[in-house]
């Protein structure tokens, strides 16, 4: 489970959260806001591991958005929580190198269009009505 940043085109930063199964890379959730608040995360987290299909471990970076609350959820959810060490920034729980480029193009990709339908829909609405 980890963070990335993306700037938006007015200079604004989007949060993009995603857990990956390390075993074959797999994204198994992904989601963007433009505040990730303690809750939002444990949300996050309720929508990425429904019912019994909750992993045994989770690793995660002391990031100050997850607080005291998160590794609580992830505990509720029946999943070992496994911090990185702070001082150790290449045991991130993000995958290395090149991968994780790629990893953040493919989820930027995703959530960009969603992103953009309500301006689009507003600014064809507009066209329409002669505005």
């Amino acid at each position: 489970m980890d963070f990335f940043t993306v700037p938006t085109a007015t200079f604004g930063l989007l949060y993009c959260f995603f857990i990956i199964r390390h075993e074959g890379r797999r994204i198994l959730h992904f989601n963007v806001t433009k505040h990730p608040t303690t809750q939002w995360i444990i949300q996050q987290l309720r929508e990425a591991f429904p019912f019994d299909s909750a992993p045994r471990f989770l690793i995660f970076d002391r990031y100050a958005k997850y607080g005291l609350e998160v590794p609580v959820a992830i505990r509720f959810l029946s999943i070992r929580p496994v911090r990185t060490p702070s001082k150790a920034p290449a045991l991130s729980a993000a995958p290395a190198g090149e991968y994780s480029h790629l990893l953040q193009v493919r989820v930027a990709a995703s959530i960009v269009p969603q992103l953009l339908k309500p301006t689009m829909e507003q600014d064809h609405e507009r066209n329409l009505c002669g505005g």
